[in-house]
């Protein structure tokens, strides 16, 4: 397995351990997690919209901590270097955000944190690209990659709906699971999605190239070709001090 960390891994990597630190901090964990654990009851109703996202970030301890974080690396180095930077983030924060909504009808009233929820979807991805590649299911077991996420899989919708598993948020699991699969399944058409969003980007840039042309073109035309024209007839001791800035001007806009 390539763990070369890849770019959007490593900034992923340096933002949940940036949003972790003041969370064991004591005497502000508790405002913090007030502010940016996912409380269906707050983000809902008092309209803290930010925790569908920002949750994911956060953690409840070092190994639930770690155990996301190596996850995270081992499983998004290769999805990401397979399918782009830009396409990798739009899986990750797509399903940590799916994974919060669909968690939110079960746990109102109560918090969820942790990016389980984005790292399975990046686990179940990397299971349809590398199905027999074998991993060490809970850090122990070696299994192949889609049995792993089957395992999972069954043991959250288990655990989801006889209530089982603790603090444990299985429906996020599985909300990641699902995300997982649908960006999978529909991959062609994000990708379309994507790459008409670049060349919209392209051809704005294009425009704004043309245009800011346009610009100079007709300053040379209106200001500086009659300037010249007076320095070929009178030479440049007869120009003015508005008449020389705008030389000045033309010179800094040619660079």
């Amino acid at each position: 397995m390539d763990v070369r960390v890849t770019p959007g891994v490593k900034w992923l990597l340096i933002a949940n351990t940036a949003a972790f630190l003041p969370g064991v901090i004591p005497g502000i964990s508790g405002a913090y997690f007030h502010l940016f654990a996912l409380n269906p009851q707050l983000a809902i109703g008092h309209f803290f919209v930010w925790q569908f996202l920002s949750y994911s970030f956060l953690h409840a301890g070092v190994f639930h901590y770690a155990f996301n974080m190596m996850a995270l690396y081992f499983f998004g180095t290769e999805v990401e270097g397979s399918w782009g930077t830009r396409k990798f983030l739009w899986l990750y924060f797509l399903a940590a955000l799916g994974a919060g909504l669909i968690s939110a009808p079960l746990f109102y009233g109560r918090s969820v944190v942790g990016a389980s929820g984005a790292v399975l979807a990046l686990l179940y991805v990397f299971a349809r690209m590398y199905p027999q590649r074998t991993i060490l299911m809970f850090f122990v077991i070696p299994v192949p990659a889609i049995l792993a996420v089957g395992v999972i899989g069954a043991i959250s919708l288990f655990s989801a709906i006889s209530g089982s598993g603790g603090n444990i948020a299985h429906l996020t699991h599985l909300g990641g699971l699902f995300v997982g699969w649908v960006f999978y399944r529909y991959q062609a058409k994000v990708e379309d999605y994507l790459g008409g969003r670049k060349q919209q980007s392209l051809e704005r840039e294009w425009r704004h190239r043309a245009q800011e042309a346009s610009r100079k073109r007709a300053f040379f035309e209106k200001e500086i070709d009659p300037i010249l024209d007076k320095i070929s007839q009178k030479g440049l001791h007869s120009l003015t001090e508005t008449e020389k800035r705008k030389l000045k001007q033309a010179k800094e806009m040619r660079q």
